[in-house]
């Protein structure tokens, strides 16, 4: 029931969302990445509020309402309510008087904030209290403990920014010499509370080369080095992860073949190459700034 997603800001764009769904992250603080559902307050109107929390739920038939005599999940509730055999509570003009207690009924949020009825059905009526639905669409960071946390985007919070660069090197150099040349990049912060330097390129996954594949249009060779390489028997990256996919790389390549690449026309993989031939090559800049 849960068709509400949580991700990241492309900020190689500027705009727009990128990556996975982290909907379902372990790094959300407790029952923060629930989705919204809607239930009757004391007030008996509408309120939204995390499908995680617990309250008592309705559940109709064509002939009566009536409430769990606990307090479930909104996802509980509706459990409850088929194993009674009706369903968790469509309100209507017709039954709405029947709901003077407070409980889930069953209408949820779904992606884009479009709230729907569970079987979609298609009563139109709505009873919200002022200001409702409030949902809680952008996530912070609690450094006390790591953990994301939603709130509403118009509450006012300290930030941190990140700008991350990728630059593609259109000097032809061995890997070795593509590594130094990364590291030596300098990049200036224009404050005291930057810090900032360059890598060679590092992909988290095979998922990330959407992230560099306009870019490599730029190269003046057909493939450009990143930062992975063979090192004491197995494939690492530069920043000491091993690749997602081991399964795309020999385990034992040939002695000069210990250095992967990019290639322009097949964006999708890597190659390994002979780490002494010399091609562009691609810097990632990381910095970060704190406020």
């Amino acid at each position: 029931m849960n068709d509400s997603v949580w991700k990241w800001i492309n900020v190689i764009a500027g705009e727009g969302l990128a990556g996975p769904d982290v909907s379902s992250s372990l790094i959300w603080g407790d029952n923060e990445q629930s989705s919204h559902c809607a239930l009757v307050g004391e007030d008996q109107l509408w309120h939204s509020e995390l499908c995680s929390k617990k309250y008592k739920v309705h559940c109709s038939d064509k002939n009566q309402t009536f409430s769990s005599p606990s307090k479930k999940t909104w996802h509980e509730g509706l459990s409850y309510c088929l194993s009674e055999k009706v369903n968790i509570s469509v309100v209507s003009m017709a039954n709405s008087n029947d709901f003077r207690s407070p409980g889930w009924i069953g209408l949820h949020r779904q992606a884009e904030r479009k709230w729907v009825w569970v079987g979609n059905s298609s009563s139109l009526y709505t009873n919200w209290a002022a200001g409702e639905p409030i949902t809680k669409d952008c996530g912070s960071l609690k450094s006390s403990n790591g953990r994301l946390y939603s709130y509403e985007c118009s509450t006012e919070l300290s930030f941190v920014c990140y700008d991350d660069n990728v630059v593609v090197v259109n000097e032809n150099k061995t890997w070795e010499q593509a590594l130094r040349h990364c590291g030596n990049i300098t990049p200036q912060c224009f404050n005291s509370n930057c810090t900032s330097g360059y890598t060679i390129l590092t992909l988290g996954g095979l998922q990330d080369y959407d992230y560099v594949r306009d870019l490599l249009n730029k190269a003046t060779t057909d493939e450009v080095w990143i930062g992975l390489k063979f090192l004491g028997g197995h494939w690492l990256w530069m920043n000491g992860q091993n690749p997602d996919d081991q399964g795309k790389l020999p385990s034992c390549p040939p002695q000069t073949a210990h250095c992967g690449t990019l290639s322009k026309n097949d964006t999708n993989n890597w190659t390994i190459r002979d780490c002494t031939e010399k091609r562009n090559f691609v810097c990632h800049r990381h910095t970060f700034y704190f406020r």
